[in-house]
């Protein structure tokens, strides 16, 4: 038989695990809620809470669930605006450089050679004519032709070198610096460590471009 000291203590034991056990059914859903509820403070919304019961818990686990549910879609909403944003600015960005390449190849192409023909022309009427008068005009047109041929060709490049569709982002860097160089008489060195694959189009014409806003914004 037992004692009534071995009874009070197995009647204790028993009252702790039902304790413990009692404890358990009531803090797991909330533990479980807290738990999702920090996933889904950091940005995860895939979490859901388990209905444990038909009570007051479960309906807020219903609740919850159904918030986590529509901050879902309102994420994938932002999302595909974000990626549809990116798109536009894209494809806004690509349709201006390829406007910016045509007109620099039309001013090379044409402008320039037109320039260059006149300049020619010109020499060619100094030659043959004897009159003095003739002779200064000629010489000042040429030196105007000069000037404004060496504006296109300046236009033509910042507009979009060729050297960048032609040979690369490194070369049309060197070709930029040594030209900004020339400009402004400020020395600048470019170093480009690339491996030998070329970048993509769209990345090369961005980081040309935001190497040549940076030295603009340094001859001011």
């Amino acid at each position: 038989m037992p004692s009534k000291n071995e009874n009070r203590i197995g009647r204790l034991i028993l009252s702790l695990l039902a304790a413990a056990f009692l404890t358990f059914i009531l803090t797991r859903p909330i533990l479980e809620l807290v738990a999702v509820t920090r996933a889904v403070a950091q940005g995860d919304f895939t979490p859901r809470v388990r209905r444990w019961a038909d009570d007051e818990i479960g309906d807020l686990a219903d609740a919850f669930n159904q918030m986590t549910a529509e901050l879902a879609r309102t994420d994938e909403l932002r999302r595909e605006r974000e990626q549809l944003r990116r798109q536009l600015l894209e494809g806004i960005i690509a349709a201006q450089e390829e406007e910016r390449r045509r007109i620099s190849r039309e001013l090379h192409d044409g402008t320039s050679q037109s320039l260059t023909s006149l300049m020619v022309g010109l020499k060619n009427l100094d030659t043959i004519c004897d009159s003095p008068q003739v002779h200064a005009q000629a010489q000042d047109l040429r030196n105007v032709a000069g000037q404004v041929l060496e504006d296109v060709h300046d236009l033509a490049f910042q507009l979009r070198p060729a050297a960048l569709d032609d040979l690369g982002l490194p070369a049309a860097l060197e070709h930029l610096v040594n030209e900004w160089q020339n400009r402004h008489q400020i020395r600048a060195d470019v170093v480009v460590h690339l491996g030998p694959e070329r970048l993509p189009g769209s990345l090369e014409t961005a980081l040309y471009r935001i190497i040549q806003e940076a030295l603009t914004n340094v001859a001011r």
